[in-house]
């Protein structure tokens, strides 16, 4: 048996022991790794660095602000206002306290981007709520769970940022602009009536006819302004690459004179007004092409 494969059944077994003897989740998964660890040869000293280097990443510090967020969020009251919320969107429904769970999920991970922070805080108050009604516990309790998950998918997620950091050379930002550009064309898609497909399948056009001279055009024309204010958005959220270093766009150039001169107020003022400019600029050329192509 070679090391590696000992290791491997050192790492199950204690696992699944320790999950037996009902320790928590996170001492389970450390104490079985360090002990796969250690029967590979490799000293103390060297997984406590190990350790340390993979909690010592500036991108990951974004996970335990999520989740403390989350947390902030449900001791706040912002839960219930948002439960309120839902309630009044699709409470009148058949089956409305599960609606009204999946919906303040979908709600609190959009804010949170946290799946943990979303149950601990939504689940808390829907589950006794929803039994109370007559739901069965493990119904309510399933709801919950699988709802929690839309905090992964609702932008800002820390998924985003585990997988950019994990990925490498991928920006977090461009990952967050990719999902609310996701979201700006499934909107567009949903805003189109679904009475005009089925009169144009009606008048004989095919699947990729209806798409391509009833839908596609509404669509363009309803996410063009969406579209525009993400561009701006980009733009204007470049300022935050000073924060991990970047010195070469506008507000790392402002930084730099600043540090320089101590002219604190002239040069940011300045960069404001650049900003400022170049969104007008962007969404002047944006009112000019909307002009020129949705004239009907």
């Amino acid at each position: 048996m070679t090391v590696q494969t000992l290791a491997i059944i050192v790492l199950l077994v204690s696992f699944f022991v320790m999950i037996f003897l009902r320790f928590p989740i996170a001492y389970a998964v450390g104490l079985s790794s360090v002990l796969c660890m250690l029967v590979q040869g490799q000293a103390l000293t060297d997984v406590c660095r190990l350790m340390v280097k993979g909690i010592s990443s500036f991108s990951l510090m974004a996970v335990p602000f999520f989740i403390t967020m989350g947390v902030l969020m449900g001791s706040g009251g912002i839960s219930e206002k948002l439960i309120a919320l839902a309630d009044a969107c699709v409470g009148w429904m058949r089956g409305g306290m599960a609606m009204v769970n999946i919906v303040a999920s979908y709600f609190f991970g959009g804010i949170s981007g946290s799946a943990s922070a979303d149950t601990a805080s939504i689940g808390s108050i829907m589950i006794p709520m929803m039994v109370d009604q007559g739901y069965g516990a493990d119904f309510s309790t399933a709801v919950t769970i699988t709802s929690s998950c839309e905090g992964l998918l609702v932008p800002p997620s820390h998924n985003m940022v585990i997988y950019a950091t994990t990925a490498g050379g991928i920006s977090v930002g461009s990952l967050f602009l990719a999902g609310y550009l996701a979201e700006n064309f499934r909107g567009g898609l949903k805003a189109v009536p679904e009475t005009q497909v089925r009169a144009a399948r009606s008048l004989g056009m095919s699947a990729f006819q209806t798409y391509r001279m009833i839908v596609v055009p509404q669509l363009l024309r309803i996410v063009f302004y969406p579209l525009t204010n993400q561009m701006v958005w980009a733009v204007l959220m470049t300022s935050l690459g000073v924060i991990v270093g970047l010195n070469n766009d506008l507000t790392g150039v402002t930084q730099d004179y600043n540090v320089k001169t101590f002219r604190t107020f002239e040069y940011f003022a300045i960069a404001a007004v650049l900003y400022y400019l170049i969104a007008k600029a962007i969404v002047a050329a944006a009112r000019l092409m909307a002009w020129r192509l949705f004239r009907y």
